[in-house]
């Protein structure tokens, strides 16, 4: 293998490290599809019992065999894999959604600190009708210095008074953290650009 090859490997694979650990993301979230048992909650808090116990498939039209049937106060998870934030994280959080009765309204909180009431973000979707399709949504988050070494967890509600009769669905609900850069990865991706400049030129000159 001559000098030249040898450089070329070495700044490409530099270059490719660097570029997987820029876009390196942690998953974050247990039972996002509620089949770890039949129509389990495993791995969510409900609040006030708002989470309804029917498994999937046994919904008010008998038609969907998917995600978790809420309404009221709703449920919640705090990020796992001892997540805490730094500054500049990009959070992600993506989830379907289905009207079940009653043209429902779905709160999508962010918060920290395992507390639901510190709120860092609250999205609202609105659902029209009764017994529609799952709709795939996603929030966004970018972390301040505010943020920074508190765990983050999200909360699915359906916003209205107690005993509205609104009810809607989730399901597939997953979170994902893409970090900000460290120096270090910086330094990879210039080591890397910095040897193929290097040998063009050189390959130019011979």
């Amino acid at each position: 293998m001559t000098k030249t090859s040898s450089i070329l490997r070495a700044a490409l694979a530099a270059i490719t490290l660097g570029c997987l650990t820029a876009g390196a993301q942690a998953q974050l979230i247990v039972n996002g599809i509620f089949t770890d048992g039949v129509g389990s909650l495993n791995g969510w808090t409900q609040i006030d019992n708002s989470a309804n116990t029917q498994s999937p498939g046994t919904t008010y039209d008998g038609t969907s065999d998917r995600g978790r049937l809420i309404a009221g106060d709703g449920i919640y998870q705090v990020f796992g894999n001892s997540y805490t934030a730094s500054v500049g994280d990009q959070i992600t959080v993506n989830f379907e959604l289905r009207a079940e009765w009653n043209s429902p309204s779905f709160e999508v909180v962010l918060f920290d600190s395992g507390n639901i009431n510190n709120v860092l973000s609250t999205s609202t979707f609105n659902l029209s009708g009764s017994f529609g399709p799952f709709t795939p949504y996603s929030i966004n988050y970018t972390a301040v210095s505010a943020d920074v070494g508190k765990t983050v967890g999200v909360l699915f509600r359906v916003a209205g008074v107690e005993g509205d009769d609104r009810w809607g669905q989730i399901d597939n609900v997953s979170a994902s953290v893409a970090p900000i850069p460290e120096p270090s990865t910086y330094a990879l991706v210039a080591l890397g650009m910095g040897a193929l400049v290097w040998l063009r030129r050189r390959a130019r000159s011979a």
